[in-house]
């Protein structure tokens, strides 16, 4: 098994500034932060290591240092340099990442950095945040400077595509089980390596860098999501729209107004919105089935919080045609929620309007049992869906188990690494508060999230 495939919740959190402030960036100039503000790196580290099975002595025959400078690193008393980051991501297949949050530690939490890991060369190049997304928004990153004469030395093949989508895949693995501000970075870096090179690509080339590119921003908008920037998440489903459009891909087109209805709720809580986002993919003649079955979802999902159960089952049954119209069989069923088997999306969906129209029972008694296959499948949905659990007891009047269920989350993290699990937490806990006022339990309960919400 792959060492990436071992990856776990790491509870300490890189400093990540959000991604749009207007602030001014700082001239390049490094400033060595104290050697303890490596402790996130060091953390995440060690857990890499153990998850794989891998003592100090063999990281550091692989990469060839000594034992002792493993060891430092991990428990923060020596700083991670460049090469070594390199060299990790290697050993543990991290494609990059370890290379970005170390460039990022190097500079310090004033500046704001993209670090972009060049294909082929043991090199990491850091961009100022900023400058790197407004040439973005341009569509101008090969003009950046450093960037420009990085990219002229790779010529864009199908095997160099081949590489980026084999880095995307393992950071698309490593964003499904550890924190979102560990992998925004690498992701970074991959979108700034193809947005520089497609302008001088051809063809089928092209095309599938484009694509490639809307992959990346798609799941950077949910990264985002997941660590509490609304406005950066909906700054990558603008530009997940745009890439799209530009390769003529219009499933993942149509996804962008699925995401965007998603971001109304989970940034908002306003379910009108998620709604409207949501049922122009339901009239689109041109979307795929997978893609109409998500978007009554959203509609479900909006009408299940606006109290109203009949149009609620009016919209699962029609997610549940276009799930069974959907055949999966071209690249289209490979866009939106892709984790999980199509039985178990059906019984996710209708056990979340369960809970979110005040019940339980559908929950507790179908959605109960495969939690623990959710969670091997994605840490972050485990959280996100046992936060939902604890609000189906609260319903049913087991309020002992729905603080044990919260506690569950709140201890192991996942509030921490997940907006949409503090959401849901924040959903079970009031109504926890109000069927049980006054009770001490909830009161602590609170105060967790509320510390981990900032």
């Amino acid at each position: 098994m792959s060492p990436s495939s071992h990856l776990q919740t790491v509870l300490t959190r890189m400093p990540n500034p959000s991604m749009l402030r207007a602030a001014p960036v700082k001239s390049c100039e490094i400033r060595r932060p104290p050697v303890n503000s490596y402790n996130g790196i060091g953390g995440l580290l060690r857990h890499l290591r153990r998850g794989s099975g891998m003592t100090l002595a063999a990281v550091a025959s692989r990469v060839g240092c000594a034992v002792s400078q493993i060891s430092q690193v991990e428990t923060g008393t020596r700083s991670l340099k460049p090469w070594l980051a390199e060299s990790l991501d290697v050993v543990y297949g991290t494609a990059g990442m370890i290379s970005a949050l170390a460039a990022e530690a190097e500079i310090g939490s004033v500046e704001e950095v993209v670090a972009v890991r060049i294909p082929g060369e043991n090199t990491t190049l850091m961009l100022s945040r900023r400058q790197f997304l407004t040439a973005i928004g341009l569509g101008a990153a090969g003009a950046l400077p450093g960037l420009k004469e990085a990219v002229g030395r790779l010529t864009p093949t199908a095997e160099l595509v081949d590489e980026l989508r084999d880095s995307f895949a393992q950071l698309r693995n490593a964003a499904r089980l550890t924190a979102p501000t560990h992998v925004i970075p690498a992701l970074m870096g991959q979108v700034a390596i193809i947005d520089a090179v497609r302008h001088s690509s051809t063809g089928e080339v092209r095309v599938n860098l484009d694509r490639l590119q809307a992959r990346l921003a798609e799941t950077l908008s949910w990264m985002c999501e997941e660590a509490g920037d609304g406005s950066a998440a909906l700054f990558w489903i603008d530009r997940t729209s745009e890439w799209a459009a530009r390769s003529a891909w219009t499933a993942m087109s149509h996804y962008t107004s699925i995401r965007r209805s998603m971001l109304a709720l989970s940034t908002a809580g306003f379910a009108p919105a998620a709604i409207d986002h949501a049922r122009p993919v339901l009239a689109s003649t041109g979307a795929p089935h997978r893609l109409k079955a998500l978007a009554a979802k959203q509609v479900a999902f909006g009408n299940a919080l606006l109290g109203l159960p009949d149009a609620t089952q009016y919209a699962l049954d029609l997610t549940a045609r276009h799930l069974e119209a959907s055949d999966g069989s071209d690249q289209n069923s490979t866009v939106g929620q892709t984790s999980l088997p199509t039985d178990d999306l059906l019984l996710m969906f209708r056990a979340t309007c369960d809970v979110y129209l005040g019940g339980g029972p559908l929950t507790i008694a179908e959605f109960e049992p495969r939690l623990h296959a959710i969670s091997a499948a994605s840490a972050r949905s485990g959280a996100i869906n046992t936060a939902k659990l604890a609000r189906a007891y609260a319903s049913a009047g087991d309020v002992d188990r729905a603080c044990r269920l919260a506690a569950d989350v709140l201890d192991g993290g996942g509030a921490t690494e997940s907006r949409s699990t503090r959401v849901e937490l924040v959903r079970a806990l009031t109504l926890i508060r109000t069927r049980w006022p006054g009770r001490e339990e909830t009161a602590e309960l609170s105060r967790k999230l509320e510390s981990v919400s900032g």
